[in-house]
């Protein structure tokens, strides 16, 4: 049986199903039809000729009905698949007419029209508010907004009428209940739905004058009357001012009849409200408060607040909390409010949507507060003294032999205006004094400026845009739509290929690019105008081969972003040489840098003390972007991809190769302070920290696998990062990077680095059971320490080779090795080796049957790791005793450590520590009866093994079966295999955390019984 359709047209016409998500049709008119067919079917078919003459009324007959099977074919493209059963599926249409099949879709329209009629069916307060509540969820906007057919505004008005009915209907019951919050809240929704109505807004002021909030209820009233006087011409009706007037007006107040039933009818529907007017454009903002300005006097013509903005024919994508930002600011410069500075600017590389941002807070501050606003383009300005003219030009002023400033100041007079001041850039030099003339002589002017750079003026309140969020890796196509990036690049698709849609086949190609993109929107526009001739998968791989393949083929675009390459150019040129020098060098970084990091590589370049300040002006010029870390102490800097590659390509190969060199050495310098820190209390603030270098890391990798000179420097390097590819998981890529180092054909020459290369490699060879090759490098290491006479070297090696015995079930030659190993260590003073291989003898012990023995040596090597700082040390042994516990009858106490070890190695991070306790805990939970969790912990375990690609031991393997054995027991097949496949779809984390939740739980009830 095929799925069924769920079609969506409240907040916007979008069809889905579990693959895919549709919202772009043929044409507007094809999306129309289908809805009249959703609304309207299974109950009815229509003829064809009626939907020709409903849909294409200014068409002839004929045209008209050529049109409707246009987009009938077009409609069974998109819903119904390409297979001779699957025609008719949905559309079921004869010569004559044409409807949905039943059973083919689901519509949110009748979801909601069903959950509302049965809302009111309940006696009790609770349970009714309860209903009222989950039928207002599905409302999600208004009927298929952007539609302006007169059958659309009908049931458009009759379906607001039943929402807002809703909302009154809660506010009423939460008051019943006496929670008057609740009620105002409602209310606050009923006005905000029916903004022209005074029904709610009555509500709601009476609810605020009961609360106290006098105030906020005649701020309501006031945001009323301004909304009446600029829509509808009229004021509001005396009975509402009369609830302000009232001393007792929040408790006395008689109902009163809308001023608007002068202006419509009044509806006789059992849900009716005031009908709002359908000059009224909902905004997706709530107004939070209204001008205190006089936006015009009582009995006299207002007049319009000017608006002088350039038309955008595009739709505009996320920044809601920006707008929401910008906008409070700028309302409280406009107010007057003491402090708040009348200059603010957007700064941001070119390509951020600097321009498209100021355009929409200032659409918003005319649509909802009667805001005059003005656009000023400044890209062609030469010098700040073109700013005045460019106004009067702006402001369609006619020539005059006049000052420019004062025509300006003679049209805009005293009314409260908002100024963009847009690219100001390449003039930022010299603007101080115009801008300080322009606030002296237009002092109710407030300012928007664009650029890519701070102006340095006093005052100036600076707002840095970023790119667009973008998913971090692939997911589910809801989850990937919800990315402002992604949605604006389907869009800009969809105008290139109406029938371009996100499904399964091609969400993680359109991720990824977006990804790549890094949201920069330029970028995205850019590569979205390549739908017409590639898939997005090809776009991915066209961008792969060279970034600067992104161009625009739009006739009225402008030169600076005709394309990326061409929009980074543009600021590049403004930057002064020691500018430039600096950017491009910093395009040897891989994935940020910090400032110490910084000095330590271009110390040598003639920036002398004035490098940190030459970072800070390239961070106001927007090419570098500054984060704090975490930990709030230290700045991180990146480049964007596109910018890196850019400033690299500046670069003559002498100079990258110089300045790839002073990166690998100031790395490995890096690396070996890190090393030192590792095994200690600083562990976890070091195991961070390279984390965050891993990229950086990567790319000094790269750099020595093709320096043939640099064979000790690449030794050295893979060494000292072996601990951490082991700790983080990084098994496969530090086993290729090692055997690159391996590989180079003079390595002898370097007897020492060599052996700890060797032995590095060996560890990492043996985690990933290749036991063999684990076993040659360890040889061959042991037998170089011994030679140049590295007693430390050899003592490591030789306890790595006792493990490599253990995984083998050699315990033998295992005891030998960690006995010899130990001796070693005793001699040389080294308490972490000696911490090591006691809890190394310890799993002797346990594994060849005496637990009293390796309970008292594991006790003992958790006590030094803890006395050193070592917290994977500390790891590993928690792990060990947890697990012996079990195994000698006291699972409740094994259960405590195993809990302590598992909340310790997610804290480190160390994900080898997470994989072993985790399974561990499963066996714990098997022993106590917990089948469930037991399966859900062991699934988890499996998945991190996975992850990481961490090989089972031998002994392990036995273990492991017995555990499965136990919990398929416990459960009974049927179960075992329904519950297994949903464990293994739930996340690593989302395991970890539903148990630890329980734990929490089960612990806290035993200490209060």
């Amino acid at each position: 049986m095929l799925e069924a359709w769920r079609i969506e047209l409240l907040g916007g016409l979008t069809v889905r199903n579990s693959e895919t998500k549709i919202t772009r049709f043929r044409t507007q008119q094809t999306g129309l039809l289908l809805a009249y067919l959703a609304l309207t079917s299974p109950h009815r078919a229509h003829s064809r000729d009626d939907l020709a003459s409903l849909l294409w009324e200014d068409d002839d007959p004929e045209a008209a009905r050529a049109k409707l099977r246009i987009a009938l074919s077009s409609l069974r493209r998109q819903l119904e698949s390409p297979t001779k059963s699957a025609i008719g599926s949905v559309i079921e249409a004869d010569r004559a007419s044409v409807r949905l099949r039943e059973g083919s879709f689901l519509l949110d329209v009748h979801e909601f029209d069903r959950a509302f009629e049965v809302s009111h069916h309940t006696t009790s307060p609770a349970a009714q508010l309860q209903k009222v509540e989950r039928t207002t969820s599905l409302y999600c906007g208004e009927l298929l907004p952007g539609f302006h057919a007169s059958w659309v505004i009908g049931e458009r008005e009759r379906l607001k009428r039943r929402f807002g009915t809703l909302l009154l209907r809660a506010s009423m019951i939460c008051e019943t209940q006496g929670d008057l919050e609740g009620a105002i809240q409602y209310s606050e929704r009923a006005t905000q739905e029916d903004p022209l109505s005074e029904t709610p807004c009555s509500r709601l002021m009476e609810l605020l004058l009961r609360s106290g909030q006098a105030s906020a209820a005649m701020r309501q009233y006031q945001a009323l009357e301004n909304r009446l006087r600029e829509i509808l011409g009229v004021a509001p009706s005396p009975e509402l001012k009369n609830l302000l007037l009232s001393p007792s007006g929040a408790t006395s107040a008689k109902p009163f009849s809308s001023s608007q039933s002068q202006l419509r009818p009044e509806s006789k529907s059992e849900d009716s409200l005031a009908i709002p007017s359908l000059l009224y454009t909902s905004s997706s903002f709530a107004v939070p408060f209204p001008l205190p300005f006089p936006l015009g006097e009582e009995g006299k013509e207002r007049v319009p607040p000017l608006c002088r903005l350039p038309l955008q024919t595009t739709r505009f994508f996320g920044r809601v909390s920006e707008i929401e930002t910008l906008t409070s600011w700028l309302l409280s410069t406009l107010q007057g409010e003491a402090g708040a500075s009348p200059i603010l600017t957007i700064t941001g590389m070119g390509g951020f949507g600097k321009t498209r941002m100021a355009i929409e807070v200032a659409q918003r501050l005319h649509r909802l507060y009667g805001v005059g606003v003005c656009f000023v383009g400044l890209a062609e300005a030469s010098t700040a003294e073109e700013i005045p003219s460019a106004i009067a030009r702006s402001l369609s002023l006619p020539a005059s032999e006049e000052e420019p400033l004062k025509r300006v100041r003679a049209a805009l007079g005293d009314t409260p205006t908002l100024l963009i001041l847009d690219n100001c850039e390449q003039i930022a030099e010299n603007q101080g004094g115009v801008i300080t003339r322009l606030m002296e002589t237009l002092p109710s002017v407030r300012y928007l400026i664009t650029s890519r750079q701070s102006l340095g003026l006093t005052g100036e309140r600076l707002y840095p845009l970023t790119p667009l969020p973008f998913p971090e890796g692939a997911g589910e196509i809801e989850e990937l739509a919800v990315f402002s990036s992604v949605r604006l690049f389907i869009d800009r698709a969809q105008a290139i290929r109406p029938d371009f849609q996100m499904g399964n086949k091609n969400a993680e190609s359109i991720s990824a690019l977006c990804r790549k993109l890094e949201g920069m929107p330029l970028a995205i526009e850019l590569a979205a105008a390549w739908a017409g001739t590639l898939t997005s998968a090809q776009m991915l791989s066209k961008l792969e081969e060279r970034f600067d393949s992104l161009a625009s083929r739009k006739r009225d675009s402008m030169p600076r972003h005709k394309s990326l390459h061409a929009a980074i150019d543009w600021s590049y040129r403004l930057l002064t040489p020691s500018q430039q020098r600096l950017f491009c060098g910093l395009s040897v970084f891989r994935g940020g840098f910090t400032g110490e990091v910084v000095q330590q590589i271009f110390e040598t370049e003639p920036f002398g003390e004035e490098i940190t300040e030459t970072l800070t002006q390239l961070c106001e010029q927007s090419l570098v972007v500054s984060e704090l870390e975490e930990s709030g102490e230290t700045m991180r800097y990146r480049l964007l991809e596109s910018l890196r590659e850019f400033g690299e390509e500046q670069l003559s190969e002498p100079d990258q190769k110089d300045l790839s060199r002073r990166h690998a050495l100031c790395f490995l310098r890096y690396a070996e302070r890190a090393r030192e820190f590792l095994e200690g209390a600083e562990g976890v603030f070091w195991y961070r920290q390279m984390e965050r270098e891993r990229a950086n890391f990567g790319a000094a990798l790269d750099f020595l696998e093709r320096s043939p000179e640099e064979t000790e420097v690449h030794l050295r390097f893979t060494d000292r990062l072996h601990l951490f590819w082991y700790t983080r998981g990084y098994f496969q890529e530090g086993r290729e990077r090692l055997a690159s180092a391996l590989g180079r054909p003079d390595v002898m020459e370097f007897p020492q680095a060599l052996s700890g290369t060797l032995r590095s490699a060996q560890i990492l060879a043996r985690i990933q059971g290749d036991l063999e090759s684990s076993e040659v490098y360890g040889l061959r290491s042991l037998e170089l320490a011994r030679q140049i006479g590295d007693k430390l070297a050899a003592s490591k090696v030789l306890g790595g080779l006792g493990n490599t015995a253990k995984s083998r079930g050699d315990y033998v030659s295992a005891r030998r090795y960690y006995a010899e190993c130990l001796e070693l260590a005793d001699s040389l003073k080294n308490k972490l080796i000696r911490a090591t291989m006691i809890g190394n003898l310890a799993n002797v012990e346990k594994d060849t049957g005496h637990p009293e023995k390796a309970k008292y040596l594991y006790e003992e090597s958790l006590a030094l790791n803890r006395e050193l700082g070592n917290a994977v040390g500390e790891t590993i042994q928690l792990t060990n005793i947890a697990a012996l516990l079990n195994e000698v009858g006291k699972p409740e106490e094994g259960m405590k450590v195993g809990v302590e070890c598992l909340r310790l190695c997610r804290k480190i991070g160390d994900k080898v520590g997470i994989a072993y306790i985790l399974e561990i805990l499963a066996v714990i939970l098997a022993t106590l009866g917990k089948s469930q969790q037991s399966l859900k912990l062991f699934a988890a375990g499996e998945q991190a093994r996975e992850e990481i690609g961490l090989a089972l031991e031998l002994v392990e393997v036995g273990a492991r079966v017995s555990l499965m054995e136990t919990i398929r027991e416990q459960m009974g097949e049927e179960i075992y295999v329904r519950e297994w496949k949903e464990a293994q779809t739930e996340g690593i984390e989302q395991q970890i955390e539903c148990f630890l939740q329980t734990w929490n739980k089960e612990t806290a009830k035993e200490g209060a019984t």
